[in-house]
């Protein structure tokens, strides 16, 4: 009944950040009494640049106790409960020093490790962001236009075998 979502940041992203202070900041809320916290970390991957494990849980732990990470993450901060409402709230972990050598990768996590959750118990995450420094600075989403020009860096299309694609 345990959960975590994970976002990976890419090499060329997460090297400009390898022995600065960062600052977490998300806004999150439940629909539910029953998930009472969330927590968050930043890990830091330290073998094959974007090669990662997207699994990043090694083991769950208890109630209330911080998993032990997959093999090459380290946790950049101690992460501690988040207490969730029904409204969204801003939250922020300031001062986090990723200070582990060769960093290659990042990962941000944030989950529940209340074991007692069921199926109806949501909680939401949006506006995640790391910026450097010890301020979490307003968050800016990035408009339609934008977001596309970047997704299309992953565009692939294929073809039928033994059709040419034609020009224009």
């Amino acid at each position: 009944n345990q959960v975590a979502l994970v976002q990976f940041i890419e090499n060329v992203d997460a090297v400009k950040f390898q022995g600065k202070t960062v600052t977490l900041s998300f806004y999150a809320k439940t629909n539910t009494t029953e998930i009472g916290n969330l927590r968050a970390a930043i890990l830091s991957w330290t073998s094959t640049a974007d090669t990662l494990t997207s699994d990043v849980i090694g083991t769950w732990a208890s109630d209330g106790t911080n998993p032990t990470w997959a093999t090459n993450y380290t946790a950049e901060n101690i992460a501690t409960n988040k207490a969730l409402t029904s409204s969204w709230q801003r939250f922020v972990i300031p001062n986090i020093a990723l200070d582990t050598a060769s960093i290659t990768n990042l990962a941000i996590v944030i989950w529940v490790d209340d074991g007692t959750i069921a199926a109806a118990d949501d909680f939401y995450i949006t506006g995640i962001m790391v910026n450097e420094g010890q301020v979490a600075l307003p968050y800016q989403p990035k408009g339609f236009a934008e977001e596309l020009i970047k997704c299309k860096r992953y565009y692939a299309k294929s073809f039928p075998y033994a059709t040419v694609p034609a020009d224009g």
